[in-house]
């Protein structure tokens, strides 16, 4: 995971793509990195997220946000499950006051300044496009979509491109330094002589 930031005084404001940056050291482990564009927060305002889904993932977001809400300038501002029960009981344990059942009724929400899509796989893609229409930065658990939905995929990243908007998939343990660790231990014989590897191409597949 990795991200340019601009470097900004956490007393004078912190840029959104600063949050970025700030959120990705806190967060490598715990998979919450929250997004936003450019503007420059003013030295009272805070950034408002809002959680997608509030099942096992969904919940992880929230411990992190809340976990780095001061230091980061961050708080959450609504959460959204179509399920109404699991929503209140996510929104009582961080204290998060709006709850919606429909992800556009969040989307809405002009408190919302970065999403959190935490949501089944075949559904990422769809929630994205409209958080790109709605004006919303996005952080998105992987995949980016369900392994059908591959036109979704390139619809979105034109999407993405096309928008002023800040997209972050959450890959982090796929860029973790220790796979590029290995490769350096292979490569300069420090293990020995690989004779077999296995990998697995979905974790939870069809």
């Amino acid at each position: 995971m990795s991200g340019n930031t601009e470097s900004t005084s956490r007393h004078s404001g912190l840029t959104r793509r600063g949050f970025l940056g700030t959120t990705a050291v806190v967060s490598a482990a715990a998979t919450f990195t929250a997004l936003s564009s450019t503007r420059v927060l003013g030295a009272n305002e805070r950034i408002g997220v809002g959680v997608i889904g509030t099942g096992g993932r969904g919940n992880s977001h929230l411990s992190v946000v809340r976990k780095i809400q001061d230091e980061a300038n961050v708080d959450v501002v609504a959460v959204c499950d179509v399920y109404r029960p699991r929503a209140q009981k996510a929104a009582e344990k961080y204290k998060v006051s709006q709850i919606y059942m429909d992800h556009h009724e969040l989307l809405g929400d002009p408190k919302v300044d970065v999403v959190s899509i935490a949501t089944p796989d075949h559904i990422h893609g769809y929630q994205a496009l409209d958080a790109i229409a709605a004006g919303k930065d996005i952080y998105c658990e992987k995949p980016v979509t369900h392994w059908r939905q591959f036109k979704l995929t390139k619809r979105l990243a034109r999407e993405v491109a096309n928008s002023d908007r800040v997209f972050q998939l959450g890959t982090q343990g796929m860029s973790d330094d220790a796979w590029a660790l290995m490769r350096q231990l292979v490569r300069d014989g420090l293990i020995g002589q690989p004779i077999h590897a296995e990998c697995g191409y979905f974790r939870v597949g069809d």
